[in-house]
C-alpha cells in the first residue's frame, strides 16, 4: 500500500481533501517567515484548539487535557506543512512518505537507535497514522482500479493479515504510541500514561479526528481563509 499511488494528478481539476487542506494552510501561512513553525499566538493554532475542544465535548469519556493539547498542537499544529508531515527520514537520509516505509524505520529504530531517535520515530508514526486515518481516510484507501496487495502487520509478536488500509494505520499507530508509552515509563510517567491511552483507544481517537474534520469544514468568522476541508 502506498499513499503516493493515490496522489491526485496535478493537471486535473479535482483536488482531494488532503491537498485542499495543505493548500489552504500554506495560503494562510504564506506571509510567515517560517511556515513550518507556527507561532503559539497564530490564529491558525487558535482555530485548531477551538475545533479540538469542541470535538472532545462530544467524546467526554475520551477527554484528557494533555491529549487535547497533543492533538491540537502536535498533530494538527505540527502538520500544517507537507515538509512536516513527511519530515521522517531513514538512515540513508531519504524522506519517508509511505506508512509501510515508516513502519520499517520504526522497527529498525527500536532495535538500533538511541532513545531520542526511537522516541522521535515512533511518536511521528503514531501522530501520522492518527492524522491521516482520522482526517483523510479516503486518501489512504487504494484506488478501485488498482490491484490490492495483502496487508500484513505485527500485532504484538504475531503477524496478522488485515482487512484494509485503515486497519493497517490503526495497528501501526497504536503500536507506535504503545512503544512511546513504554519509553516514557522512566523518563516521564505522566507522558507514558497519555500515550498509553492513545495506544489502547487509537480507533476511538480516530473518531475524534473525524469530528474535528467536520468542524474545520465549517466556515467561521475566526477561521483561516474560510473553509479548510471540503
Amino acid at each position: 500500500m502506498s499513499e503516493s499511488g493515490n496522489n491526485p494528478d496535478p493537471n486535473k481539476d479535482d483536488i482531494s481533501p488532503f491537498d485542499q487542506f495543505s493548500k489552504s494552510l500554506e495560503e494562510t501561512l504564506q506571509n510567515s517567515q517560517d511556515p513550518a513553525c507556527i507561532p503559539q499566538d497564530h490564529s491558525l493554532r487558535h482555530y485548531f484548539r477551538q475545533a479540538t475542544r469542541r470535538a472532545f465535548s462530544k467524546y467526554a469519556a475520551l477527554h484528557h487535557p494533555e491529549i487535547e493539547r497533543h492533538i491540537a498542537e502536535e498533530v494538527l499544529g505540527d502538520f500544517v506543512h507537507m515538509d512536516r508531515i513527511y519530515r521522517l527520514k531513514n538512515e540513508d537520509g531519504q524522506r519517508l512518505t509511505d506508512i509501510t516505509d515508516m513502519a520499517i524505520e520504526k522497527h529498525r529504530s527500536a532495535e538500533q537507535s538511541g532513545i531520542e531517535r526511537d522516541l522521535e520515530v515512533h511518536q511521528h508514526v503514531g501522530d501520522y497514522a492518527l492524522f491521516m486515518a482520522g482526517l483523510f481516510p479516503e486518501f489512504i484507501e487504494p484506488k478501485k482500479n488498482k490491484a490490492e496487495k495483502p496487508l500484513l502487520a505485527y500485532v504484538g509478536s504475531i503477524l496478522k493479515s488485515l482487512n484494509g488500509p485503515k486497519d493497517y494505520y490503526i495497528v501501526e499507530g497504536s503500536s507506535a504510541y504503545s512503544h512511546v508509552s513504554h519509553l516514557y515509563k522512566r523518563l516521564d510517567p505522566n507522558k507514558s500514561g497519555i500515550f498509553h491511552r492513545l495506544a489502547s483507544r487509537f480507533d476511538e481517537y480516530l473518531e475524534v479526528l473525524s469530528t474535528i474534520r467536520v468542524l474545520l469544514a465549517e466556515p467561521t468568522a475566526d477561521g483561516p481563509q474560510g473553509e479548510i476541508i471540503v
